[in-house]
């Protein structure tokens, strides 16, 4: 079991008077990132709140851990697959997804395996109610819970990243073409009253996150090299924002309209990004874990997971 010590990032920025990554600190508030223990060391690739104090979190070999408030434990799961999103209704009603068509679901006591109607790689899961959830995933599957999973869509052309719906008959898809993620090759399906639609342009690099307030308020991130805008939805069409921010985006989660976070990783590198007062910043980009997934849980509680089981907490 991996274990490390939970120390405040603003002292390990001290240390780069020696070497060592630094870690981020708000400047205004000294609100921080801090370091939380891991119980494991495997890659974590998706994290949820139900509450401050019911975090949970999944990634490679089937790992799934838990945070109760005061500290993260490993919870025993029925799959040595990849798990890529987990999602939660309510404290007894939760779903994870993974590779080769992995489903569990968390019955308020442990998780079992859940049929499947696909057997490629599904990469993120959302519910509105306990019989009305989608997953999306590799060869343009997008799959529909209604007391059993059935297949809602495919175009075996195109993988599927992240979705977000706002209601049972108001949803967005975002990925790429194919497996190669390369210019021009980002894709955003919008799903209305029954109806999938896919939306034209093409963007130019894979679309790895997608997240919406409210139906004219939506964002969504890139991924690639070089430095990219984030994509933003006003209710009529989509649009660049804030150009050359972002190297590249992994995940992207929001509190309101005036708040949100996004974060990117590669092996031994990750960034954070901040939205605060209509405006991204870098927040930092001298961590040195791959972060894949962010969840914000109030303006001043956030968590974020990646490389290596790392594990961030942002508070105040």
């Amino acid at each position: 079991m991996l274990k490390r010590i939970s120390v405040p990032l603003y002292i390990i920025f001290v240390a780069l008077a020696i070497g060592g990554c630094k870690g981020p600190t708000d400047p205004v508030t000294e609100s921080v990132w801090e370091e939380v223990e891991s119980p494991t060391a495997k890659d974590l690739y998706s994290v949820f709140a139900l509450s401050e104090n019911n975090i949970w979190a999944a990634g490679d070999s089937g790992v799934i851990i838990h945070w109760n408030g005061s500290e993260w434990n490993t919870v025993q799961s029925s799959t040595m697959k990849k798990l890529n999103g987990i999602y939660f209704v309510n404290a007894d009603n939760g779903w994870v997804v993974g590779n080769n068509g992995t489903i569990l679901y968390w019955n308020g006591s442990v998780w079992v395996s859940d049929s499947s109607p696909v057997n490629v790689d599904l990469n993120d899961v959302q519910f509105l109610s306990q019989i009305d959830g989608y997953a999306v995933g590799d060869s343009g599957i997008i799959i529909h819970y209604d007391s059993e999973w059935s297949i809602a869509y495919q175009d075996f052309t195109l993988l599927w990243k992240s979705l977000h719906f706002l209601s049972s008959g108001n949803g967005w898809v975002v990925g790429c073409k194919g497996w190669t993620g390369l210019e021009g090759d980002g894709r955003i399906l919008y799903y209305l009253n029954g109806s999938w639609v896919l939306i034209s342009p093409r963007f130019r690099k894979s679309i790895s996150s997608v997240y919406f307030l409210s139906p004219t308020n939506g964002w969504a991130v890139l991924e690639g090299k070089g430095l990219l805008p984030i994509l933003h939805y006003d209710g009529i069409e989509w649009s660049e924002f804030g150009s050359n921010i972002f190297h590249s985006v992994s995940c992207i989660s929001f509190m309101d309209s005036t708040e949100g976070w996004a974060v990117y990783g590669s092996t031994g590198f990750g960034s954070i990004y901040h939205y605060k007062e209509g405006q991204w910043t870098l927040y930092d980009d001298a961590i040195c874990y791959a972060l894949y997934s962010v969840y914000t849980v109030s303006r001043h509680n956030a968590w974020a997971v990646g490389e290596s089981g790392y594990i961030l907490h942002f508070s105040n």
